[in-house]
């Protein structure tokens, strides 16, 4: 269905915006940064230009909201290859769009426009960004974007939230797999922004069709857990980063490499990791870890006699968001006479 207003000059002049059409790819050709260039629409297996005729800054703040980066810093004229088509002329938004799909202009390819009239804008550097917030692991919880003004919003769930749309989130933060969620996470208070529907090919979550939620809309939160593996290893594997036997303490948590929170390390913790690398014994206390992972948001309450990490209760309702830098385990296990491990 084509969809169309009326602006009358001394002519009819029709401005439409097919709403039948999927959303337009777009991106900043030939310029000096990632963030400033030409702006070039993909159509039928061809990139073509926008004409810069009856353009205004809520076009603009459109497409650098389509792009993911921060608002709009100018827009000047940036002359394309004459052999690219002109697609889109007279481009009217209202400011408020996810994507230029959604204003109107005249019927694509139809324009009254020369190349040396070919649209370019320069956003600010910033980017959206997905994370996971409030799970008891590292790499799992409630799904939110952060967008370039530094607001957060919580990711719109109306229906149902597909594979495809994990799959893209967890390529984004860094995992190669979609695990199944076990934990209990809180459903925030942030505001519903947008939802998305991904194809599952997609680098980044912005790039699935963003849609902006309305009051008919009712949001439920995405709640999620990633992976780095082929299979779950759950608590298993442990290992000391730092000089031999003295370091910080890196949990591998399905596929994911943490470190925990000192505020809720015990000493039975540090006696048992030891003794799980193969040494007589922790030392006492704690030492300066001189880096940084991020937490897992559990805590181990071994007794001390366990042989393994996983054998120790794991108490989930810790989270340690009060944690910092300053916070993370570094222990000394006990070597022999020697100076080695056992």
């Amino acid at each position: 269905m084509v969809v169309c207003r009326k602006i009358v000059f001394l002519l009819a002049v029709f401005n439409c915006v097919n709403s039948d059409l999927p959303v337009l790819d777009l991106r900043l050709a030939a310029g000096d940064t990632n963030f400033s260039g030409r702006v070039e629409v993909y159509y039928q297996g061809r990139w073509g230009t926008v004409c810069d005729d009856l353009w205004k800054p809520e076009n603009s703040m459109v497409v650098c909201r389509q792009l993911g980066y921060g608002d709009p810093v100018s827009t000047f004229t940036l002359e394309g290859n004459s052999s690219q088509p002109i697609y889109l002329d007279e481009v009217d938004c209202n400011g408020i769009e996810a994507t230029l799909s959604s204003c109107t202009y005249q019927p694509i390819g139809e324009h009254n426009c020369r190349h040396y009239e070919d649209l370019a804008i320069t956003c600010s550097e910033g980017r959206t960004m997905p994370r996971l917030r409030d799970g008891v692991y590292s790499n799992s919880g409630r799904l939110e974007m952060t967008y370039p003004n530094g607001e957060v919003g919580r990711i719109c769930n109306d229906t149902v939230w597909t594979v495809e749309n994990s799959q893209v989130t967890c390529r984004e933060l860094g995992y190669n797999k979609v695990d199944t969620l076990n934990n209990t996470i809180s459903d925030g208070n942030a505001d519903y922004k947008y939802k998305f529907d991904c194809g599952g090919f997609e680098d980044h979550l912005w790039d699935c069709g963003p849609t902006l939620v309305n009051d008919n809309i009712t949001c439920n939160p995405v709640k999620l857990q990633c992976s780095n593996e082929d299979e779950d290893q759950g608590y298993e594997s442990v290992r000391i980063v730092g000089n031999g036997n003295r370091g910080r303490i890196l949990v591998d948590l399905f596929g994911v490499w943490g470190t925990m929170c000192s505020r809720h390390w015990l000493q039975e913790d540090s006696e048992v990791v030891c003794r799980q690398l193969g040494f007589k014994g922790a030392e006492e206390g704690l030492v300066e870890a001189g880096d940084y992972s991020p937490f897992h948001k559990f805590a181990f309450q071994c007794t001390g006699s366990e042989q393994h990490l996983n054998d120790c209760y794991i108490n989930t309702t810790i989270l340690p968001h009060e944690c910092s830098r300053t916070d993370v385990v570094a222990i000394v296990c006990q070597t022999d006479d020697h100076g080695g491990n056992l």
